[in-house]
């Protein structure tokens, strides 16, 4: 999240109208300097994108870790409504991925 807000704050709000874009500094947008050199914000876009992985991956072993539980414990199997065998992982790691993909948009918005 650290990453995130920082980026935001970068590519969003420190050119946006409640800083160096406020119409009351009449100032051309061009002409505002980029307050960290891009470098360094690949550099934090990076370190962001290797954070990201590494949850990713973190997410999948957990889940699959949890698949292995319920399917050699001895309970019954969840089915779905046709009576098919069935499992929430596909469903909660699609939620995983949308909510960090909503957050990571917020960086260029």
């Amino acid at each position: 999240q650290g990453y995130v807000s920082l980026l935001q704050w970068v590519e969003q709000t420190y050119t946006g109208p409640e800083l160096m874009g406020s119409t009351s500094l009449a100032m051309d947008k061009n002409l505002i300097p980029p307050l960290l050199n891009p470098e360094v914000v690949d550099e934090l876009m990076s370190a962001y994108l290797s954070k990201m992985k590494t949850n990713y991956a973190s997410w999948m072993q957990n889940a699959i870790g949890l698949e292995k539980e319920d399917w050699t414990s001895h309970k019954d199997p969840e089915v779905d409504m046709d009576g098919y065998f069935s499992t929430a992982s596909p469903v909660t790691i699609y939620q995983m991925v949308d909510e960090n993909l909503q957050v990571s948009a917020t960086i260029s918005q």
